[in-house]
């Protein structure tokens, strides 16, 4: 217990430190709107076996569906398989549970057992490399650094406390660990994603995130007044109703606006539909320096994950056996 409490002081002095930035909920641009257009089903004949579990934009607009399986295939932006990659690579020992997209376009497989096999834009294999600790929420930086969350489990043999493990695990583009830093234990559930001039941001809900430098400083924290956080205050007259929101994911795009994907409905009465059409997904675009709620836009499905470049995706389970992932795109408009 005197662990955790010292853990949550020297948190609170790094927040202390960092630049605090409030985002202004009654500011919000008049002309400015967020809307969804669906584009593209992605779906896979073989059913059962390959149900698509997570989906990445590369540069080009190619799209690439990880299945859990090897090999991993490619789709064109009209949702038709054009490539696949990983089909004997000896690299890939297991199957890939989580990937990821550089700067330059290349693809990233992670298996569980530390491995990561690295693939150019064009699919193909270029190197591997072996991270010194397991990979949760992989994150390409800007200058080619591998970023990864600690899963809150102690190593086999630990002679530690989950007190000590730390929230992000930095590597250079060899695999080999530089430092590590943050804390697991204060943020047990937290997502990352690459910012921009190679920072790295983590959130743990919508309300809340915070840009860190490669070194292990905490730069920016991004707070937004949010029902369900802070107090009742922002509950209004009644709670009657009140879901709590749930992150989903968050991005930073190109021009420096962050993108955060979250849940803050109930799910639709009496929705005999698959699970994913029964809840909307809320997307706010933020202005991370002036703190301005640009715009904020709804998806009529429960949202997976934002991939970039505006796209956004929903995983849906159509059949017992089958499962697509509907793209969607974001078009945001501010007025000249």
């Amino acid at each position: 217990m005197k662990a955790f409490a010292l853990i949550l002081i020297a948190h609170a002095m790094a927040s202390a430190q960092a630049r605090h930035v409030v985002v202004d909920t009654t500011r919000v641009c008049a002309g400015c709107r967020l809307t969804f257009d669906s584009v593209v089903t992605l779906g896979l004949p073989d059913r059962g076996s390959q149900r698509i579990q997570d989906v990445v934009a590369q540069t080009d607009g190619r799209l690439v569906a990880s299945t859990r399986s090897l090999p991993v295939p490619v789709f064109s932006s009209s949702g038709v398989v054009v490539d696949s990659i990983g089909a004997g690579v000896s690299a890939l020992r297991s199957a890939p549970v989580a990937q990821a997209v550089g700067p330059r376009g290349e693809l990233f497989l992670f298996s569980s057992d530390r491995r990561v096999a690295v693939f150019d834009s064009s699919g193909r294999f270029r190197r591997s490399l072996t991270l010194g600790s397991s990979a949760r929420s992989p994150v390409i930086l800007s200058d080619g650094k591998i970023a990864v969350l600690t899963p809150l489990l102690m190593p086999a043999g630990s002679k530690g406390s989950l007190a000590d493990l730390p929230l992000i695990r930095l590597h250079d583009t060899t695999g080999a660990e530089l430092r590590a830093f943050g804390s697991a234990l204060a943020e047990p559930d937290a997502v990352a994603f690459a910012g921009k001039n190679g920072t790295l941001w983590t959130a743990r809900s919508p309300n809340e995130l915070k840009e860190w430098s490669q070194t292990g400083q905490l730069l920016r924290v991004i707070e937004r007044p949010m029902a369900g956080f802070g107090g009742r205050q922002f509950l209004g007259d009644s709670a009657s109703g009140f879901v709590q929101p749930e992150l989903i994911a968050a991005r930073q795009d190109e021009a420096g606006l962050l993108w955060v994907a979250y849940v803050n409905s109930m799910r639709r009465p009496r929705c005999g539909k698959p699970a994913a059409q029964c809840w909307d997904s809320a997307i706010d675009v933020l202005n991370p320096d002036s703190g301005e709620l640009i715009a904020t836009g709804r998806l009529p499905f429960l949202a997976s994950a934002l991939l970039g470049y505006g796209y956004a995706s929903a995983l849906v389970d159509v059949s017992t056996d089958r499962r697509v992932a509907v793209i969607y795109r974001g078009r945001l408009t501010r007025p000249r």
